[in-house]
């Protein structure tokens, strides 16, 4: 049972790892430039304690921003630091437990809020993740189904008006 446990926490906290280091995973924005800003943290282990260390604040445009604003010129280093995120991203997504739940047809923002939402009903309830997912599901699926409905209802009627003041 312990081993179980610490295996679960242990993903847990690569998991919380990884998403600290990234943050939101910005795409970079026209008025906002890429820059290196502080990151506050703990390190990892029985005795932790406060770290700082820089994170990129979005994602950069290009390589030769991310080679600018990070310093990283050489081909060597820019390929490991590929292999590391990328197989990190892949070992959080695969290790996603709530992940295996969710419809591929979500947007980003629905995905994250259905993650919040089953970790804290899990947690309020003392359900397992799936007895909560399956609680949930239904739910957001209905809610999903009338927003799409609604958004082509609008589309449908501004369509209609629109032809309406062209004849006019």
């Amino acid at each position: 049972m312990a081993s179980e446990t610490t295996g679960a926490k242990s993903r847990r906290t690569r998991r919380n790892y990884a998403s600290g280091v990234s943050g939101d995973t910005k795409m970079a924005d026209e008025k906002v430039k890429t820059a290196l800003v502080e990151k506050q943290g703990k390190t990892r282990g029985k005795n932790p304690r406060d770290i700082s260390y820089k994170v990129l604040n979005q994602v950069p445009v290009s390589l030769e921003e991310f080679a600018d604003v990070t310093g990283v010129k050489d081909e060597k280093d820019f390929l490991e630091y590929l292999y590391e995120g990328y197989n990190g991203a892949q070992y959080s997504a695969a290790s996603d437990e709530i992940g295996e739940f969710i419809p591929e047809h979500w947007d980003a923002n629905t995905k994250a809020q259905f993650r919040l939402a089953v970790r804290n009903t899990s947690k309020l309830t003392g359900l397992d993740i799936e007895q909560t997912v399956n609680m949930l599901l239904p739910a957001i699926e209905k809610a999903i189904t009338s927003r799409k409905a609604e958004a082509e209802a609008e589309a449908a009627k501004a369509k209609t008006e629109e032809k309406s003041e062209q004849v006019a």
